[in-house]
């Protein structure tokens, strides 16, 4: 019976932060395009990105551990 039966790992809570979090960092990139495209933003330094490079980094890890929570 235990094994048909299927507990997650996360509490409620813990997946509700984690959903809200993700959707906040979300609304954050989107907030960041539409000024890059107001604002007609041609070229970007250097750091801005490395800055992308780490977010795509991280989106990549976030990735990773959604499809393991399969």
């Amino acid at each position: 019976m235990l094994n048909c039966t299927f507990v997650t790992p996360l509490d409620r809570e813990d997946i509700h932060n984690l959903i809200c979090s993700l959707d906040d960092v979300l609304d954050y990139i989107d907030a960041c395009a539409q000024r890059l495209n107001l604002y007609k933003i041609a070229s970007t330094t250097e750091e801005s990105l490395l800055l992308v490079e780490i977010l795509v980094k991280s989106v990549q890890e976030v990735e990773q551990a959604v499809y393991k929570l399969r």
